[in-house]
C-alpha cells in the first residue's frame, strides 16, 4: 500500500517536468481538442464504411507457376496473379520457416512484381493479399482402376471431369495426406459421392475394379487471405491523431492548462 500511495503522489509531478518552452511555442492549445473530437468522428466513419464495403476471400490457393484469374464479389475487377517463385525454410522439426514468395501482377494495366511473406502483405489496387501458409495444390489425380480382363487409367483434375464408358467421374475434395479423395460419380440421372482409396473397390456399368494405386500430382502454392478495406488508410490516420491529441492534452492538463 506504501509504493502504491507513493505512485500515485509522483505521477503528476512527472508532468510537470516537462518544459514549459514546449507547451508555450503552441499558440492555440484548443486546436488538439478539436483534433481529438474530429478523428474520433473519423475514426467511426471508417467503421461505418468498412461495414458496406469491406470483404474478405479467406484460404485462397495460388499455386506456383499457374496463372490465376481470382474472381472478387460484386463489381470489383478480378485479379491476375501469378506465383513466380516460392521460398521456404525447413526446421529440424519439419515444419517449414522463412516463407516468402515472388508474385507478379497486374496493377491498372501494367504487369508489377512484388513479395509476400508472412508479416509482409502483398497489395494489389485497394486490396490486400495476406498470406498464411503454404500447401501442395493439386493438379491432377491418377488412379488405376483393374478388372480382371481391364485396367482404366482414369486422370481427374479440379476443374474437368474424367468420363469412363458414359460413367462422368468428378473430383470434390482430398484429405489432408492425399489418401483418400471424394469422388462424385453419375450415371445418367444416378448420382453418388463415393471415397477412393487404394484397395478400394468400384463398380462401372455391373464391372467391379479394384483401385491398386493413386498418383496425386502437386505442386507448391500459397493460401491467402483476400481483403478489401477501403478506409484502412483514414482509420489508422484517424487512429494517430487521435491518440497523440489525447496525450497532449493530457499533458497540457496537468501543467495547469484548460
Amino acid at each position: 500500500m506504501v509504493f502504491a500511495k507513493v505512485a500515485i503522489i509522483r505521477v503528476p509531478a512527472l508532468f510537470n517536468t516537462i518544459p514549459s518552452t514546449l507547451t508555450a511555442s503552441i499558440p492555440n492549445k484548443n486546436i488538439f481538442t478539436f483534433l481529438f473530437h474530429i478523428s474520433f468522428i473519423l475514426v467511426l466513419v471508417g467503421h461505418i464504411i468498412n461495414g458496406y464495403y469491406f470483404f474478405k476471400i479467406p484460404n485462397y490457393p495460388i499455386p506456383e507457376g499457374i496463372p490465376r484469374i481470382i474472381n472478387l464479389p460484386d463489381s470489383h475487377k478480378p485479379l491476375n496473379v501469378y506465383l513466380d517463385k516460392l521460398s521456404y525454410d525447413i526446421t529440424k522439426e519439419g515444419f517449414p520457416a522463412n516463407i516468402s514468395a515472388d508474385v507478379i501482377y497486374l496493377e491498372k494495366d501494367k504487369e508489377k512484381s512484388g513479395k509476400i511473406s508472412i508479416n509482409n502483405p502483398l497489395k494489389i489496387d485497394s486490396y490486400y493479399l495476406i498470406l498464411k501458409y503454404i500447401s501442395p495444390f493439386l493438379r491432377s489425380i491418377t488412379f488405376k482402376l483393374k478388372s480382371d480382363e481391364r485396367l482404366i487409367i482414369p486422370v481427374l483434375t479440379p476443374d474437368r471431369p474424367f468420363v469412363i464408358d458414359g460413367v462422368v467421374f468428378e473430383f470434390i475434395a482430398h484429405n489432408e495426406d492425399m489418401s483418400m479423395y471424394k469422388v462424385l460419380i453419375a450415371d445418367g440421372n444416378k448420382k453418388e459421392v463415393m471415397i477412393w482409396q487404394v484397395g478400394q473397390s468400384v463398380n462401372i456399368k455391373g464391372v467391379n475394379y479394384t483401385i491398386t494405386q493413386i498418383i496425386p500430382d502437386t505442386i507448391g502454392s500459397i493460401v491467402v487471405d483476400i481483403v478489401y478495406d477501403p478506409s484502412l488508410i483514414l482509420v489508422f490516420v484517424a487512429s494517430t491523431i487521435f491518440v497523440f491529441s489525447a496525450v497532449i492534452r493530457f499533458f497540457f492538463k496537468y501543467n495547469g492548462e484548460k
